[in-house]
């Protein structure tokens, strides 16, 4: 019987495998690598008010 579970679990887990390289095929333009959580915040600079500030004086307030 468990010989059966790891049977399944490894099908299960080589299909999801194959779906996730399958579809993953878009043409996205190359960005910068994102944290998770955090996202894109470590690129904006050590200084994120000063930073922040200078986005709002370039585009406007939010």
């Amino acid at each position: 019987m468990s010989t059966l579970v790891y049977i399944t679990l490894f099908i299960l887990s080589t299909l999801l495998l194959l779906l996730t390289l399958l579809t993953r095929k878009t043409r996205r333009p190359p960005g910068p690598l994102a944290l998770p959580l955090i996202g894109h915040l470590h690129l904006l600079g050590p200084n994120l008010h000063h930073t922040f500030h200078q986005f709002s004086q370039r585009y406007g307030p939010l």
